[in-house]
């Protein structure tokens, strides 16, 4: 992609490139995210399953929603660094 050079006499022109490279660094970033949300999805559905197959209680055990199954995962999360030591 060429350096584009801001300046007085291309000012409109610049903008409408910014704009179009955040708008494609907005979609990469919404692409990663779902990615990376699906993965975790998958993971908790695996080890409730493991937990199931070896008759032990279920990490997550909740219902099949994405937003239920993200809520849980902050829960760990804030969880698991509230309780660190440094």
């Amino acid at each position: 992609m060429p350096y584009i050079v801001l300046g007085s006499s291309n000012k409109g022109k610049g903008n409408k490139v910014y704009g179009e490279i955040k708008e494609r660094i907005n979609a990469r970033l919404d692409k990663s995210r779902t990615i990376a949300h699906n993965a975790l999805i998958s993971n908790v559905n695996i080890v409730d399953r493991l937990c199931k197959i070896n008759e032990t209680e279920p990490i997550y055990g909740g219902e099949d929603d994405r937003v239920a199954i993200a809520e849980f995962a902050r829960q760990v999360v804030n969880e698991f660094f509230e309780e660190r030591r440094l």
